[in-house]
């Protein structure tokens, strides 16, 4: 009995890792507020894993996550409606789709990203090495650079549209095969 747990619990970390980072693209296409799409992140995690037994195996496990990560955003736009735009279920199954289409275009994202990241400054590049290859919270970073917590979201803000218009530039002039 405890081999079978024990295997499920590795068979859904696989899974959860190989698509950890789609699921929460997804979230932030929908609800571009970091620290909210990390807690989403987090509640769909759980989410997944409760409800594991229900996945069937060999069905797409990104569109499951991301189903699931769906009605996380929905609940936080429920709870949070002042200030907050929130779209309608038509538009949120329309990014559902194309999240879907630029999935076999993973690798081609990956290597503009790479080239992109060569452009941005060096100081640029620290912070999102500090995030995503340190894992740092973005408080933890704010202190290492001596910075605030609001001023900081505001750099990555920057420096993540910077990176995703010179992806864009990218793949539109065909630089990147």
């Amino acid at each position: 009995m405890r081999d079978s747990r024990d295997q499920n619990y590795e068979s859904f970390l696989k899974l959860y890792r190989d698509n950890e980072n789609r699921i929460f693209r997804y979230i932030l296409a929908i609800l571009p507020n970091y620290a909210a799409a990390e807690d989403i992140m987090q509640d769909t995690m759980l989410v997944m894993w409760r409800k594991y037994d229900q996945y069937e195996a060999g069905s797409s496990f990104a569109a499951w996550g991301m189903q699931i990560a769906r009605f996380g955003v929905l609940n936080y736009f429920r709870k949070n409606k002042s200030g907050i735009v929130c779209f309608d279920s038509e538009v949120i199954d329309n990014i559902t789709r194309h999240e879907d289409s630029k999935a076999s275009d993973d690798g081609v994202y990956q290597e503009a990203l790479k080239v992109c990241m060569e452009h941005l400054p060096e100081k640029s590049r620290d912070i999102i090495s500090l995030r995503y290859v340190e894992s740092l919270k973005v408080m933890d970073i704010a202190l290492r650079i001596e910075n605030t917590v609001h001023a900081t979201y505001k750099i990555m803000s920057r420096i993540h549209h910077a990176l995703l218009n010179c992806i864009e530039r990218k793949l539109a002039k065909g630089e990147v095969v």
